[in-house]
């Protein structure tokens, strides 16, 4: 007979792949329908849906497996609904674009399914990662967020008019009917939840310590996704649909980076890379910052004397490019390292410092203890043994 776990983890896993299975019927539907997001009255192109459907899908599947595997039903539970907070919209969609049953509610439904959406992420901000309070003084944040969903949904989209509002119908019309009220309470409530996860990082200790680090760089990356998101939105008039569309897939691929880290921590796969890793992306980061920056300036400059040798412009511009590209790259790497990954950074001055030594001792007893000393400072081995060849025979 089937347990509870087991009922458990079938409903669980069901509910995983349907997103999937959603976001790939959405998709299906666009190459045929022209899917509108109605309160914006906006198009949505195939790729942008697909790469929602792969955003969502990646909040399902990583809530699902924590879910499955752990006890920490309530993250897993919020990641898996935030899941289907992106994909439910586009269901939506594409329901009002093949006019079926129900699509004349679509608008409205369009409206409730979105919006657990942030109250979604500020629950995951108070509860994360052991799925508790940081104490009971934050129950009134989680009240809050559940008042700004009980207060948003019954109103979303509907058609309410009052005729002629005065006094405190109006200020009523004007709180709950234009939904100005669920937009005054989110940044508030966002806040908190910030404030509650600084203060949780600042007592933490251990491995806590270290799953708010990964959650803490998904979020620095998810805010900078949402920056490059607005900035080239806006850059779309100039530059075209092209700058449009690639807004959305710095925003989809931001956001999908908070799950991820979601699923390293709790699951404990790769946990304590994490100074490794953000190491790696403010290295590449500053890189690409510097390289760009050097290419944009020589082809600028040579255009705007060189006018006419535009091929001449971008050809020297690549070449200033290539050869700042691996000095930069060696010196933001320590810099870097320095900073965000201590122990690989003091490893490599180690190493450095032990060649320095070799190049002027001559005494093989001393060159193998500093060997064995060196390594057991930069890669930390549970035993060392070095194995010296024989002299041959004479």
């Amino acid at each position: 007979m089937p347990t509870a776990g087991h009922w458990r983890t079938g409903v669980v896993w069901t509910l995983t792949w349907t997103v999937p299975v959603l976001a790939i019927l959405v998709v299906l539907t666009s190459l045929n329908e022209t899917l509108v997001f109605t309160p914006a009255e906006q198009t949505a192109s195939t790729a942008g849906l697909a790469l929602f459907g792969i955003c969502g899908s990646a909040y399902a599947f990583i809530g699902g497996m924590i879910c499955a595997r752990t006890q920490n039903l309530r993250i897993g539970g919020i990641l898996l609904a935030l899941g289907w907070s992106v994909v439910l919209p586009l269901a939506v969609m594409a329901q009002a674009a093949l006019d079926l049953p129900g699509s004349a509610w679509a608008p409205w439904l369009l409206d409730v399914v979105s919006t657990p959406a942030f109250p979604l992420v500020i629950l995951l901000l108070l509860l994360f990662p052991d799925g508790h309070l940081l104490s009971a003084r934050w129950r009134p944040v989680v009240w809050l967020t559940v008042a700004e969903v009980v207060v948003s949904m019954p109103f979303s989209g509907s058609e309410l008019q009052i005729s002629e509002p005065s006094g405190a119908e109006s200020v009523v019309n004007w709180f709950i009917r234009d939904a100005h009220l669920p937009f005054m309470l989110i940044p508030v409530a966002l806040l908190l939840g910030a404030v509650s996860m600084v203060l949780r990082f600042r007592r933490s200790t251990g491995v806590t310590h270290v799953q708010l680090k990964w959650f803490a760089f998904a979020a620095v990356v998810a805010s900078l996704a949402q920056v490059a998101q607005i900035v080239t939105w806006s850059l779309a008039g100039v530059y075209g649909p092209s700058m449009a569309a690639l807004s959305f897939v710095v925003l989809a691929l931001g956001f999908t980076a908070i799950p991820v880290a979601c699923g390293v921590a709790i699951l404990h796969y790769h946990l304590f890379d994490i100074d490794r890793v953000v190491s790696r992306s403010v290295s590449y980061l500053g890189v690409t910052a510097v390289v760009v920056t050097v290419y944009l300036w020589v082809v600028g400059t040579l255009t705007y004397f060189l006018p006419v040798q535009t091929n001449l412009a971008v050809a020297l511009g690549t070449l200033a490019a290539a050869s700042v590209l691996e000095p930069t790259r060696r010196r933001v790497q320590r810099v870097v390292d320095r900073r965000f990954n201590r122990a690989r950074y003091d490893a490599v001055d180690t190493a450095e410092a032990f060649g320095a030594r070799l190049a002027h001792e001559l005494d093989a007893e001393t060159v193998r203890d500093d060997l064995l000393r060196t390594v057991d400072v930069t890669l930390q081995p549970s035993a060392i043994a070095l194995y010296e060849r024989p002299a041959p025979s004479r």
